[in-house]
């Protein structure tokens, strides 16, 4: 493979993943936002949490004996609706935590008995969540411009060689 070859295929690698990380930031804002549209009706109603815990994801690396831990929370709780008592079990989406030490601070914060705002539709009182907020427009900047960088090294790469 020429020289000339090699600079085409570092640039042309290089464009694409910038433009796969501007997509993947784009497309997730838009479904955040619309997800979050979607429960701009909903009401608030305290509640009080029955139960949580952690759910602990081993990732393994497969070129070495290290492995890594990644803490999903987990949470059961009951709110009052139309006048009866609703429940649920959530996984909270998006939320997870690098460090045992985090996930246990979350877990004492949310230990059972504790109250918590909870957001339900009031046509179907069945659907509900603990966060209705926004989605971060940081971080899909962030993902966005890590995106435009990766473009400019590969042009980068283009212009050296």
């Amino acid at each position: 493979m020429s020289d000339g070859q090699v600079v085409f295929w570092w640039r042309t690698g290089l464009t694409l993943l910038g433009l796969v990380l501007i997509g993947c930031a784009i497309g997730y804002l838009i479904w955040a936002r619309a997800r979050t549209q979607n429960t701009r009706s909903w009401i608030s109603a305290p509640g009080v949490v029955l139960w949580s815990d952690l759910r602990i994801v081993r990732l393994e690396d497969a070129w070495s004996a290290n492995s890594a831990a990644r803490y999903f929370p987990q949470i059961e709780y009951a709110f009052q609706a139309d006048g009866e008592r609703r429940g649920t079990t959530a996984f909270l989406l998006g939320k997870q935590f690098l460090l045992r030490r985090d996930a246990d601070a979350w877990l004492r914060s949310v230990a059972p008995g504790t109250t918590v705002q909870v957001w339900f539709d009031p046509a179907d009182p069945d659907r509900s969540a603990l966060i209705n907020e926004k989605p971060s427009l940081f971080n899909s900047a962030l993902v966005a411009l890590t995106g435009a960088g990766v473009i400019a090294a590969g042009w980068l790469v283009h212009f050296s060689l």
